[in-house]
This record gives structure tokens, C-alpha cells and sequence, in this order.
């Protein structure tokens, strides 16, 4: 009876694993990705045809604002790994609403540059925890918990893209006023339900386990890093000279945030049919593991998704 108690009692001991809900999880990814899509299809165009700057300036801070991001993506898995990844996503939420707050009020330049690299800088600590909150679910399969995410992400590009052309021709203060009440709601859903009990622990133990492995990221890794970064290259036209190409041919806006929300729709549509081709094909070896390949370079080369997100596909590859 003694040892049975023993047992029971170092049962009851050994600490639990703890995670955020998954519906929750993907709710306030579908409102962060509607408000950022609000933003950055128009940044380009709003700098040179109604601020009047160079496109040499924009892309100028464009580049920075993408610096930005890298530097928040970096700073916010070091937040979630060494201090409270609670606290942390909750200030970096907080200074992006203030950011976008400001921005409906003062948008002129060089203030609106300065407010947007800060705004890149706290967006890419959120989607980095985002992103380390979905790693923490264990309770659904991997693969299905970071493709529905995706999923929402895409849903949110689709709304967004799908109303700032009309907003735009308004005022840019409501594209950026819509933005602010996005990602107040945001703010809302974070403060609420992301205080999950014993996160900040867990996630410290588990980054001291992973400073203590010996796991080599494997080739293949690094090869699609330099795939994505070419692709990345063509890719960033979309956010630079298209948009005021486009309006230089005489399209307006809406058309050019229309084209985002067919390519949101594009990815939605195209992921469904991959994952139900992967589930239902019964297929030779090599070309699953292709089908893995296409699955895991997909979210890394979507544009609005960092890639500071890399690691959280690596299941995909556990296999090559």
C-alpha cells in the first residue's frame, strides 16, 4: 500500500503539459491577419502617390521595415523561451495597436516610416509567438494544428486585401482605423485567453532541454531557406512596383487589393485539395516525401508568414 501511494503521489507530482486552446489559437490569427492585411498591400502605393516619396525611399523602408520584423522574430522567441510568453505577447500586441492607433491620426511623413518600422518590430515578435503558442498544442496533430492556422492566416488576407481597396479610396485614416479596431479585438482575446497556467515554466525547461541537444538541422533545411529567399526575390514586387504600376496603367486600388484577395484564395483552395490528396492518395515513397516537401515549403513561402517560422514545420521532414 505504501509503494502504491509512492506511485501515485510521483504521479501526481510530475507537472502536466500545458497549451493553449487550439479554436482560440485560431480565432485571434484570423483577426492579427486581418488587420496587417489592411496595412501592408498599400504601404508602397500610399508612400509614393499620396506622400509623393520616391520609390527608391519606399523601398528603402520597406527593407527596414522587413529588418524590423526579422530583429522582433528573433526577440520574440527569445521573450517566449527565457522570460513569459504571456507578458510578452501581450506587450508586443499592445505597442502594434498603439502604433496603428497613432497612424489613423498622424500619417504624414517622415512619421508614418518611423510608426511603420516600429509596427514591423512588434508584429514580428506576434507572429513568432503566435507561432510558439501552436507549437505548444500537443493534444491535436502537428501537421493539422499549424494547416489550420495557415488556413485562418490565408482567411484573414482574403477579408483584409478584400475591403482596404474600398477603405483606401476614403481615407487612409479608416484603413488604418480598421486596423486599430482588428487588432484591438486582437489585444481583447489575448488578455484574456492567453494567460495559460505554467507556460512560462515549461517553455523554459523545454529551452534548456533544447540548448542541451545535439539535433543537426539536416541540409535540406538550409536548401529551402535558399529556395524561399530566391522565390522571396520575385516575390516582393507585389509589395513594391506592382502596386503603382498597376495604377500608373490607370487601375485603382481595389483592383490591385483584389488581385491579393484571388491570391488568398488561390492558397485557401489549393491547400484544401493538397491536404486531401495527401490524406485519401495511397502513393509510392518518393512521392510522399515529395508531397511533404511541397507541404512544408508552402507556409515558408507564403509572403506574410516570417521565416522564423521555419522550425515549426520541421515535421514535415522528419522522415527525409
Amino acid at each position: 500500500m505504501a509503494i502504491q501511494s509512492s506511485q501515485q503521489d510521483g504521479e501526481a507530482l510530475k507537472p502536466q503539459h500545458v497549451e493553449i486552446k487550439a479554436p482560440i489559437l485560431y480565432i485571434t490569427t484570423l483577426f492579427q491577419s486581418t488587420g496587417a492585411s489592411l496595412i501592408w498591400p498599400i504601404a508602397t502605393l500610399y508612400m509614393h502617390n499620396v506622400l509623393h516619396e520616391t520609390m527608391t525611399m519606399a523601398g528603402m523602408v520597406v527593407m527596414g521595415l522587413s529588418i524590423m520584423m526579422m530583429i522582433g522574430s528573433w526577440v520574440g522567441g527569445h521573450l517566449f523561451d527565457r522570460w513569459n510568453p504571456y507578458k510578452s505577447i501581450l506587450g508586443a500586441v499592445a505597442l502594434a495597436t498603439a502604433m496603428l492607433a497613432a497612424l489613423t491620426f498622424w500619417h504624414s511623413w517622415p512619421v508614418f516610416a518611423i510608426f511603420m518600422l516600429i509596427l514591423g518590430f512588434a508584429d514580428g515578435i506576434i507572429y513568432t509567438l503566435l507561432n510558439s503558442y501552436a507549437a505548444t498544442i500537443q493534444s491535436i496533430d502537428s501537421r493539422k494544428v499549424f494547416n489550420l492556422q495557415y488556413l485562418f492566416m490565408n482567411v484573414g488576407v482574403v477579408v483584409g486585401t478584400a475591403i482596404v481597396g474600398f477603405l483606401f479610396n476614403h481615407g487612409v485614416q479608416f484603413v488604418f482605423g480598421g486596423a486599430t479596431i482588428m487588432y484591438l479585438i486582437f489585444s481583447v482575446m489575448v488578455f484574456r485567453y492567453f494567460n495559460v497556467k505554467g507556460l512560462a515554466a515549461q517553455a523554459t525547461k523545454d529551452a534548456a532541454k533544447a540548448a542541451k541537444s545535439n539535433f543537426r538541422t539536416p541540409v535540406l533545411i538550409y536548401a529551402l531557406l535558399g529556395l524561399a529567399f530566391s522565390l522571396y526575390m520575385g516575390y516582393i514586387l507585389w509589395e513594391t512596383v506592382v502596386a503603382t504600376h498597376m495604377t500608373d496603367l490607370g487601375m485603382t486600388t481595389q483592383d490591385y487589393s483584389f488581385l491579393w484577395t484571388i491570391n488568398g484564395i488561390v492558397i485557401i483552395v489549393g491547400q484544401g485539395l493538397l491536404d486531401r490528396h495527401h490524406r485519401k492518395a495511397t502513393i509510392p515513397t518518393n512521392r510522399l516525401r515529395w508531397n511533404r516537401l511541397v507541404r512544408g515549403i508552402i507556409p515558408i513561402l507564403d509572403e506574410r508568414e516570417d521565416l522564423s517560422n521555419v522550425h515549426l514545420h520541421l515535421h514535415d521532414f522528419d522522415d527525409w
